[in-house]
């Protein structure tokens, strides 16, 4: 099983049978600080199975974590894989943007960032750089320069953390000037598709 670190999950113990009279005590344990477990659960008499809470903590990179549990002699072990934060979303804002101005980029992470915090590697167009988000964070915001353009051109902006990337694509239009968008892109002849004509800012009085 998996789960992004800072997520709760829940663990189950299954016997063969029923748990005899009085119950049955089971010993857990864990090999990391990252995921911690209770220090024993107790499986009531006549039930075949009992549930325990596992708490994680935010990681740097995925870590497979071992945990144990004893009971009348006999231990069983199982894995469970702690997963570092990952890009969910990535938003821009405006989605149209006049080139040589700056839009504002919003990524939201799977889960918290660890303490320490990560490098997040940014791509606007052909430019890449380098963003530190700190710790904590479930979110990061950069911004967007652009540049001038001649005509409407797209625009691909992307973030890459713990080797999963999100993308997203803007529209930059010239200065002044105005876009044209079909919808549907493609039409059977004899159908319909209608045009939107979108202008950089308001229509004048």
């Amino acid at each position: 099983k998996q789960v992004t670190g800072g997520i709760n999950a829940t663990g189950t113990i299954t016997l063969s049978g029923n748990a005899p009279v009085g119950g049955i005590t089971v010993a857990l344990s864990s090999n990391s600080a990252n995921a911690t477990v209770p220090a024993n659960v107790t499986i009531a008499e006549g039930s075949s199975s009992a549930t325990f809470g596992i708490v994680t903590t935010p990681v740097a990179t995925d870590t497979a974590i071992s945990i144990s549990a004893s009971a009348q002699g006999v231990t069983v072990n199982n894995t469970l894989t702690v997963l570092a934060p990952r890009p969910a979303s990535l938003a821009v804002k405006p989605t149209v943007v006049v080139g040589g101005s700056a839009a504002k980029a919003t990524v939201t992470f799977t889960g918290a960032i660890p303490a320490g915090g990560l490098p997040m590697t940014v791509q606007i167009g052909k430019d890449t750089q380098t963003i530190n988000v700190a710790q904590a964070s479930t979110t990061a915001t950069f911004n967007v320069p652009t540049p001038s353009v001649p005509e409407t051109s797209p625009l691909q902006v992307s973030a890459t953390l713990s080797g999963s990337t999100a993308t997203a694509t803007i529209s930059l239009v010239p200065s002044g000037g105005f876009s044209l968008g079909f919808n549907p892109t493609a039409v059977t002849g004899g159908n319909k598709a209608t045009g939107t004509i979108t202008l950089v800012g308001k229509a004048p009085v």
